[in-house]
């Protein structure tokens, strides 16, 4: 029985940290994690889901998810936030995070991964809503990206076509210790 509940700890132990390793090898200081939190809104004094760029110390707000009804408000924002700092992650992760454009996917305006400049959308970031400006909306965010804009995106639930790259040496910058970023 004794040695039943050793090798048990043992393996507790072991797994235990095995998961600080992982943990702590996730949020290295050169390494961009995408999450969805609560990040405050000053136009209507709440906090909201928000999606950021984060590299364990420092962290940038990328796009607030607001509603425009109570009927679409809470889980539906916070369902698209996860889903975008999700995609964000993956395309960084798989070195696809390089270049952005806007599009047409299931007959909606879209923001995309594109695998060149010029080339078509090959993953989506997020749907935008019919109002919205992808052109303007597009510029925004390759500005959060690239270290020239300090303001976050707001979001909700045949044309010329602009397209982007992303300088995530860039973002790492302003996400490193010493710089003022919007927290």
């Amino acid at each position: 029985m004794k040695i039943k509940s050793a090798v048990i700890g043992l393996i507790a132990g072991m797994l235990a940290i095995l998961g600080t390793t992982e943990a702590l090898s996730q949020y290295s200081p050169g390494r961009v994690q995408f999450i969805c939190r609560e990040g405050y809104d000053p136009q209507n004094g709440q906090y909201v889901p928000t999606t950021f760029a984060w590299t364990g110390g420092k962290k940038i707000a990328i796009i607030r998810w607001r509603s425009d009804s109570i009927l679409s408000a809470g889980d539906q924002t916070k369902t698209r936030c996860n889903a975008v700092a999700y995609r964000l992650q993956t395309y960084y992760d798989s070195d696809r995070l390089r270049y952005l454009s806007h599009g047409i996917m299931n007959r909606q305006k879209v923001i995309c991964v594109t695998d060149n400049l010029g080339s078509s959308c090959s993953g989506l970031l997020f749907t935008l809503r019919p109002q919205d400006n992808p052109d303007l909306v597009l510029e925004q965010l390759l500005d959060i990206f690239n270290g020239t804009r300090r303001s976050v995106i707001n979001q909700n639930s045949g044309a010329p076509q602009l397209y982007g790259e992303i300088n995530i040496d860039e973002l790492l910058k302003i996400l490193l210790p010493g710089d003022n970023s919007e927290n």
